[in-house]
């Protein structure tokens, strides 16, 4: 949902331009879990800001300030192939971990003879698993579904989560 407080109708007085709008696939997302690499089948993130935007009242048609009802909830889901015991230790053991989420897109060019490459990174730098411990069932793959959720970092800034584009060179 997009909430705001009130509208301003604006006239263009130049030409349009439209961005252009970057995708990324899914070959060019690389996850690491605790600094170590995460061979992932899914991954979800889930940003709930627990707005209250029922904030209207009698006498006016402007909305007061928005403001949160709740904690904000910033949860997600990793799934992989179980090809070693980091990751399930990490839920076992109910450890702090940061997870990164890398897409590297295509080659923008160089700075200082350095690769700059279109990237977006989603860094979660406390995440706890949750949810059921991973079954083993019998032969065959062993698939590691661990659900996630998010607290905030004991440094000055208390994110629980950032994300950085690059799409241009300097």
């Amino acid at each position: 949902d997009l909430m705001g407080r009130e509208e301003e109708a604006v006239d263009p007085t130049g030409a349009l331009t439209y961005q252009s709008l970057k995708t990324f696939d899914w070959d060019e997302l690389a996850i690491t879990i605790g600094g170590v690499a995460f061979d992932c089948d899914e991954f979800s993130f889930d940003l709930d800001n627990v707005l209250d935007g029922d904030r209207h009242k009698f006498g006016t048609r402007l909305r007061r300030g928005i403001c949160r009802k709740d904690i904000r909830k910033l949860t997600g889901k990793v799934k992989g192939e179980f090809d070693s015991v980091t990751a399930y230790n990490h839920f076992r053991n109910l450890d702090e971990v940061a997870l990164v989420a890398t897409w590297t897109g295509r080659l923008l060019g160089e700075d200082t003879n350095v690769p700059v490459y279109e990237k977006l990174t989603l860094t979660l730098p406390r995440i706890t698993f949750t949810g059921e411990t991973p079954p083993a069932k019998g032969p065959g793959r062993i698939e590691l579904n661990l659900p996630f959720q998010c607290s905030a970092t004991l440094d000055t800034d208390n994110s629980e989560a950032s994300l950085v584009l690059i799409n241009a060179t300097e």
